[in-house]
């Protein structure tokens, strides 16, 4: 099956249970009450009718014991000579109405056949016509008689519906406290793993954080070490001519006397290595193409020359 079979309570069925059974005792408390509401009705089903002996003037009987509150199921038939010894129900008796004797003895008079009956715990008899005979009983149920008048009864009636409701009231009420208390240890369940999941998106926002910090802490060291290499190879020592450069440059921008100075400074160490070059030497450099040509030696650079250049730059740059 694709979906899970739900479990039932036992406390669910036996409210169920209990349930059916004040739907029973109901329907057979009302049956009671307009069945039997009065003592000398004697309800009919086909030829059988139904008499509920509430006296106990026939518990004396010799050949049946025949309690009080006990069911008759009478056969709609009117008795014969074969019928003496067995019960009757008989209608309007006097002083008594409905109610169950023994037949005694059939008697004819005036060509009209009477019939004498009497109580099992007295001598005295009665003489009935077959008018008043309801039947005769063929058989007796003393516990259907006795829930009979019981549950015609204020105490019976109670006993009968008010027991099953309360034991449904009872179990419906453990069945709910039984869910309750299933339903809360289901919740706590998932509430632990709710926080079981919690602690892990919380390790992995830790764990996240941390990897990111490493991240931008390794970055900052590279962006550092980036820095530090440019700052070192702007800081490299520059050939004379790129420091000329670099100063005719800054000339450009601010044309202070400070970078001139610096300017005519750098000249002046330039023309005196080469003095010294010279001198070292003894001779100047000879050119293949000037002594083929036999021109003169070039002369040696002035100061005088290098300053009036510096100074027609500098003035250039001005303008």
């Amino acid at each position: 099956m694709s979906g899970k079979e739900k479990k039932t309570s036992i406390f669910k069925v036996l409210g169920i249970i209990f349930l059916i059974i004040l739907i029973i005792t109901s329907a057979w408390v009302i049956a009671v009450k307009l069945v039997f509401k009065n003592k000398n009705v004697t309800p009919s089903i086909d030829k059988t009718s139904l008499y509920v002996l509430r006296t106990a003037e026939m518990e004396a009987g010799k050949d049946t014991d025949i309690k009080q509150d006990t069911l008759l199921f009478v056969n709609n038939t009117v008795p014969t000579q074969e019928d003496i010894g067995k019960v009757l129900v008989i209608d309007n008796v006097s002083t008594r109405g409905t109610t169950a004797m023994r037949l005694k003895a059939i008697i004819a008079e005036n060509d009209a056949v009477m019939y004498q009956v009497g109580f099992d715990t007295s001598d005295k008899t009665y003489v009935v016509n077959s008018s008043q005979i309801v039947g005769i009983a063929t058989k007796m149920d003393h516990f259907l008689g006795w829930a009979i008048v019981q549950s015609g009864t204020v105490h019976g009636m109670l006993l009968l519906v008010l027991t099953p409701l309360l034991m449904m009231i009872v179990f419906f009420a453990l069945h709910s406290w039984w869910k309750q208390k299933n339903n809360a240890k289901k919740y706590m369940g998932h509430r632990e793993k709710v926080r079981e999941l919690e602690r892990q998106v919380e390790a992995i926002e830790a764990e996240k954080t941390e990897v990111v910090e490493r991240l931008i802490k390794e970055k900052e060291e590279l962006l550092e070490a980036n820095a530090a290499a440019e700052d070192a190879k702007e800081n490299a020592e520059l050939t004379p001519v790129e420091e000329i450069v670099e100063i005719k440059e800054e000339i450009k921008q601010s044309a202070s006397n400070t970078a001139i100075e610096e300017l005519l400074r750098l000249c002046e160490e330039e023309n005196q290595k080469l003095m010294a070059k010279f001198d070292r030497s003894g001779d100047m450099p000879k050119d293949s193409s000037s002594e083929q040509s036999g021109s003169s030696q070039p002369e040696e650079p002035k100061d005088d020359d290098i300053a009036e250049a510096v100074k027609k730059a500098v003035s250039e740059d001005k303008e």
